[in-house]
């Protein structure tokens, strides 16, 4: 704790005042800012990230071999920075 303050608040903070510092300079140059625009470019980037997205579901019973299809398919379609999750397993509860 930072004076009362939970760190990781004091570093959401400290952050902040960072951001508001870096605009403050940046006015100063004469950079003008518009939230409508501000707004459209975040909602035009978000479109361009989900589209480029996939999502795959694979489902059977455990020791079926679908980790290895994925890994199969992975390889063949050159996908980078993939991750595999087997997911909630009942069996060994």
């Amino acid at each position: 704790m930072t004076s009362g303050i939970p760190e990781e608040k004091a570093t959401v903070i400290a952050m902040n005042y960072n951001t508001k510092v870096e605009l403050v300079k940046d006015f100063q140059r004469g950079i003008t800012i518009s939230l409508y625009h501000e707004k459209q470019k975040q909602k035009h980037e978000r479109i361009k990230t989900n589209s480029t997205v996939t999502f795959s579901m694979i489902c059977g019973i455990p020791g079926s071999g679908k980790t290895e299809n994925v890994v199969e398919v992975d390889k063949k379609e050159n996908y980078d920075d993939e991750t595999y999750d087997d997911g909630f397993d009942p069996a060994e509860e």
